[in-house]
């Protein structure tokens, strides 16, 4: 999730990205929440640096799909 005030410059940044799958609009303290795709750890933290110039966001990892 993260909450930004450069709405369009964050759109065209996922739009643009290979490891977006998903981008949601949501309510709340934070506006989006965002859907990561990587191979590890390193180029996760990687893409949460690149992140950060938006504003403050948290991560949530998936362990496992279950469904």
């Amino acid at each position: 999730m993260i909450k930004t005030e450069k709405c369009t410059s964050f759109i065209e940044l996922c739009k643009n990205s290979k490891w977006v799958t998903n981008l949601h609009r949501i309510s709340g303290e934070y506006n989006f929440l965002v859907t990561i795709q990587t191979k590890s750890l390193p180029e996760l933290t990687s893409i949460q640096e690149t992140l950060k110039r938006f504003g403050p966001s948290k991560s949530f990892i998936s362990m496992e799909n279950l469904i």
